[in-house]
């Protein structure tokens, strides 16, 4: 153990000197105006990332992990508040002060100075809760791989979609309701099937509290999937009894006077209201462009699109894992309780993504309510979750090695028909989307041989990584001209 206490000392100061060569380098080389929250914040980003990754060669990759998980909970807890107390001078000055700059009324007031630490706080549980909620559901999709969780977890929570607009409130709820429903059917302890109904009940009520209707109406219907996955998972374990009864009817009583309360409600009819001018821009479709963003998402952060919020998306790999579930059901007929409800999900999404649905059918099914870009961004966490449920439960080979390089070589193809923003036109661009779909899509196809999948999961990880932590919320979207983009951050 002195030896190790050794090592970490040395690896801190390393770390240290690291942090500060690089913090000169950004200084004289980068555009600080627009990328910088704060020297101290940016050194102290670099130390924390320096310090996790040479942990694990410290300790061990397994260790590491190992009491990472075990400890989840409590590291979570502590990193709040440690997290908070160093992102505190982000959020009392730079923060109000490009607003102010920006005539952002209320939030340019001295009263936001003081509510820095508040801000800060809330700021941080959202992310922890983020990652410890999606790690519980990759468990649930991945079959208890803990360490394809951990991968997943922040696949998620790290994605261009959360770090750009900041608002995992949505995935939060809804994941949380698919692990208390699961929780609620494999236990027989009646008063935990209370307290798990009662939580679910609230989780649902708050998912359908968020102020922003076209995520909860897009997302809503991945969770209805994964819902209905998780009753046919556990239908032969779970027994429906009197007390479940009565249980289920008081929760759906509750909702649907939650439900009754919100309709009435004049701010909830202003919403709506206000979200009806996206009908006209669904109905045409044409959002193919936006299926694959995660080409590029990790390019945002260094490259202004005019509008990267648009953008900003999860790595889905879309079309490979929807192509893999159709061949795979095809052919072995396995699994279909997980991959029927995503695939349709995915041909939904897909067709209204790219055509469009005619006005009585996108009314019908709510999506008169969403742009085609909060479409795509679910249809992509669906892909993820297919992705993810693949890649630790089917161990069958479905295609020859022969095969991948051909289905390889024709999906490689696709991003040349594709239109992207305009920074990224240029042919270069194009070349590199290509070879970046090309590798994933062979190692993808290849995950049933061990190297490929650790090769494939630690790329996906890397891109995801470069594309949400180089995301800062605070820098980047204020300096957008449209002043409404705060408002989605808080």
């Amino acid at each position: 153990m002195k030896n190790k206490v050794k090592d970490i000392l040395i690896l801190a100061v390393v770390s240290l000197v690291f942090a500060c060569v690089f913090q000169c380098i950004a200084m004289n080389f980068f555009d600080i105006e627009i990328y910088n929250a704060h020297i101290l914040d940016r050194i102290l980003l670099v130390i924390a990332i320096m310090m996790f990754v040479g942990l694990h060669f410290i300790f061990g990759f397994k260790n590491m992990y190992d009491y990472i998980i075990k400890h989840r909970y409590k590291i979570g807890a502590i990193l709040i508040i440690v997290l908070s107390l160093l992102s505190y001078s982000t959020f009392s000055t730079e923060f109000v002060e490009r607003i102010a700059s920006q005539g952002g009324g209320i939030y340019s007031n001295e009263y936001q100075y003081t509510n820095g630490m508040i801000l800060a706080f809330w700021w941080n549980l959202k992310l922890i809760a983020l990652l410890l909620v999606s790690f519980e559901t990759c468990m649930l999709i991945t079959n208890k791989n803990k360490y394809v969780s951990v991968i997943g977890s922040i696949l998620i929570s790290f994605s261009g979609a959360i770090q750009w607009w900041f608002m995992p409130e949505i995935l939060i709820f809804g994941q949380l309701f698919i692990i208390l429903v699961d929780k609620f059917l494999n236990t027989d302890k009646y008063r935990l099937k209370i307290i798990t109904a009662a939580l679910a009940t609230l989780s649902i009520i708050l998912y359908f509290s968020t102020s922003y209707i076209s995520w909860m109406i897009s997302f809503g219907y991945v969770f209805l999937a994964l819902l209905i996955w998780t009753i046919i998972k556990n239908r032969k374990v779970y027994k429906v009894t009197l007390r479940d009864i009565i249980i289920l009817i008081f929760v759906i009583t509750t909702i649907i006077a939650f439900f009754i309360g919100q309709i009435s409600a004049s701010s909830t009819i202003e919403i709506i209201k206000n979200t009806n001018y996206i009908e006209d821009e669904t109905s045409s479709g044409g959002g193919i462009s936006y299926l694959f963003s995660y080409l590029y998402n990790f390019l945002l952060p260094f490259k202004f699109t005019e509008n990267n919020l648009i953008y900003a998306s999860f790595i889905s790999l879309f079309p490979v894992p929807l192509i893999y579930s159709l061949v795979y059901l095809y052919k072995k007929g396995n699994h279909s309780g997980f991959l029927l409800p995503m695939i349709l999900l995915n041909v939904f999404q897909t067709v209204f993504c790219v055509s469009g649905f005619p006005s009585v059918l996108s009314k019908f099914t709510l999506l008169n309510y969403v742009p085609v870009e909060k479409a795509a961004g679910s249809l992509a966490l669906c892909s993820l979750y297919m992705l993810l449920y693949i890649i630790t439960n089917i161990d069958e080979e479905l295609f020859k090695f022969k095969h991948t390089m051909r289905i390889t070589l024709l999906i490689m193809c696709l991003p040349i028909f594709i239109r992207y923003p305009g920074v990224f036109s240029a042919k270069g661009y194009m070349y590199l989307f290509c070879a970046i779909l090309c590798m994933l899509t062979f190692l993808f196809l290849n995950h049933t041989d061990k190297k490929y999948k650790k090769v494939f999961l630690a790329s996906i990880l890397i891109f995801a990584l470069i594309g949400g932590i180089a995301v800062n919320p605070i820098t980047k979207a204020t300096t957008s001209d449209k002043l409404t983009q705060i408002n989605w951050i808080l």
